[in-house]
């Protein structure tokens, strides 16, 4: 099932490459991502509110963004403003899904360009909001194009139980692309 009218998410930032990466890694960070080497980003000072990205043992919650890229870039890195929701988020596997996109108000991914799984830091305590941040191998956006990611729970001892808050804009601020959330959504097979 596909939530329509999402509010855009916080601090969906795109990064220019700075060195080549093999694997996804997530780190955390309390600050924001440094403004110079963002090119796209959005964040809000207070709390807007949030969609729970979880993983229950009957409907998986995935949670994602739509973008336009309006000039050529290198996609190198996804922050997203989040709040662990149980003890059990850290240390789970989430798969992150990138892919392209029909327009801005398309709610399934035309392409899979590529799909990662990593293990999320401890560093997320439940109640505590933080920067998190998704580093992948480098991926070239066309100008023009609609893009997108998925981010869902892919596995892990406590998985059932894991639930990250990611967290939204609060208004429709984000005209060329819109928050996406898919329940009972599968996203652990890679590419």
């Amino acid at each position: 099932m596909k939530h329509r009218n999402l509010y855009p998410l916080v601090a969906v930032a795109v990064y220019l490459a700075t060195a080549p990466v093999t694997a996804m890694t997530v780190t955390t960070s309390p600050l924001a991502p440094d403004a110079a080497d963002t090119i796209l980003a959005f964040d809000a000072a207070t709390y807007q509110g949030g969609y729970l990205c979880s993983h229950g043992s009957a409907t998986a919650v995935d949670v994602g963004q739509t973008f336009l890229s309006v000039a050529p870039a290198t996609l190198d890195k996804i922050t997203l403003k989040v709040r662990a929701a149980s003890d059990d988020t850290r240390g789970e596997l989430v798969t992150l899904k990138l892919g392209t996109f029909t327009d801005g108000r398309d709610e399934e991914m035309n392409e899979v360009l590529r799909a990662e799984t990593a293990i999320l830091p401890q560093a997320l305590t439940p109640g505590v909001t933080l920067y998190l941040t998704f580093d992948f191998a480098d991926l070239v956006l066309e100008a023009g194009r609609h893009y997108g990611f998925l981010l869902g729970f892919s596995g892990g001892g406590n998985v059932n139980n894991a639930r990250l808050e990611v967290m939204h804009l609060g208004a429709d601020a984000y005209g060329d692309g819109q928050a996406i959330m898919l329940e009972g959504a599968v996203i652990a097979s890679a590419m």
